[in-house]
């Protein structure tokens, strides 16, 4: 088996900070998307409790309740979409710094071995 050299470890330590940039830029935007999200919840709230004091009873009003119902839904949807998104992206966070932790020992030794050589 090939023995891994202190310069390639090190690329691939490069690398796994790259890929952990990456995934710091799509949390960041995950985070700015769901923070934009909730701004539009409250704006759509105080229209949608306008619209249910103009309709308060009869057919406009139980149209108005069954639109709220699905809107409710599609959003409670959206929000778990952020949630798996969010979670998905620290796993895999996780996963690159623990190989990091790896690399960053074993270039360690491999410094250490090439030295003593």
């Amino acid at each position: 088996m090939k023995q891994v050299t202190t310069d390639e470890l090190t690329k691939k330590l490069y690398q796994i900070g790259e890929e952990k940039f990456v995934l710091e830029q799509q949390q960041q935007e995950i985070q700015r998307l769901e923070e934009e999200f909730h701004n539009h919840l409250q704006r759509k709230n105080r229209l949608l409790e306008e619209v249910r004091q103009t309709w308060r009873c009869g057919k406009m009003a139980r149209q108005t309740e069954e639109r709220m119902m699905h809107i409710r839904k599609e959003e409670q949807n959206l929000l778990e979409y952020f949630f798996e998104e969010t979670e998905m992206l620290k796993k895999k966070t996780k996963q690159l710094e623990t190989k990091e932790e790896s690399l960053y020992y074993e270039r360690k030794a491999s410094y250490e071995k090439e030295r003593t050589l």
